[in-house]
């Protein structure tokens, strides 16, 4: 798909692409784009839905090259291989070389990470239900099983919960199927 629109992205100035890459810079890092000048920077030499398709891959291209930590020469290599101009390639490199950093720090805040745990326990306490019929094996008649899960971490603190043996076991279930899924 990038290949392809390159060709569309050869169509343009330099100058163009090169305002083109900045306001994409400048979304990633601030998150807002004005798409009116998107579209204005491409007014006459491309058509609406070919500047969607060259913003989307330019777009891959910059936070592709942010998140590997490429150099600016060696991502104008990349992009001429592609099949754009020199002129061209330099014109996405510049604003990628000046805030290179600053996108990299932008994909970070937006990485999902998981807070550092520091402690982590549980307790288990049989409650009287009152009900005094119908136990379960091992279990002693009339009561049920409360289990207390408490946790530290770096950024949220201490934090704990009660549930039941039920909802505990469906807990349990679910955390290990997440870390075979991760496994696999």
């Amino acid at each position: 798909m990038v290949q392809a629109e390159m060709s569309t992205i050869s169509k343009l100035s330099s100058i163009r692409v090169k305002l083109l890459v900045g306001q994409l810079v400048q979304r990633a890092i601030n998150g807002g784009i004005d798409y009116s000048k998107l579209q204005k920077l491409a007014t006459g030499t491309i058509g609406e839905g070919d500047v969607q398709a060259a913003v989307a891959a330019l777009h891959f291209v910059l936070m592709g090259a942010a998140k590997h930590d490429v150099e600016d020469s060696v991502l104008a290599k990349e992009v001429e291989q592609l099949g754009v101009p020199k002129e061209h390639s330099d014109a996405v490199c510049k604003p990628y070389a000046k805030d290179k950093e600053a996108l990299r720090a932008a994909l970070l805040h937006g990485t999902l990470s998981v807070d550092k745990l520091k402690t982590l326990g549980w307790d288990v306490h049989v409650v009287d239900s009152g009900s005094g019929g119908g136990a379960a094996a091992g279990a002693v008649a009339g009561a049920e099983l409360l289990v207390s899960l408490y946790m530290e971490t770096e950024r949220q603190g201490k934090v704990a919960f009660d549930c039941s043996e039920e909802k505990f076991r469906v807990l349990l279930f679910e955390l290990k199927g997440a870390r075979d899924n991760l496994h696999t």
